[in-house]
């Protein structure tokens, strides 16, 4: 889905009820707000940093599902 729209993206997560993790900040915590806004549930966004290493970002997103259940990350954004 590489060439969907961002709205399209999350559409597909929430279909599917998965978190859906991204470098793209900027946008999916406008995505994010809007969602929140509007009533709209999604099952987590988690927003990776482009400038951190590969390993370093597995090891945070790892922590990420270790720490939080499928409930706690519903509607929420976290940022690795």
């Amino acid at each position: 889905m590489l060439s969907a729209r961002n709205e399209e993206q999350l559409e597909k997560a929430i279909l599917e009820q998965r978190t859906f993790l991204t470098h793209n900040k900027k946008h999916f915590r406008i995505l994010h707000e809007k969602y929140l806004t509007s009533g709209k549930k999604h099952f987590g966004i988690i927003v990776a940093g482009r400038k951190r290493n590969f390993f370093e970002t597995i090891k945070r997103l790892l922590d990420i599902i270790q720490t939080f259940s499928p409930e706690e990350m519903e509607n929420q954004i976290r940022f690795i």
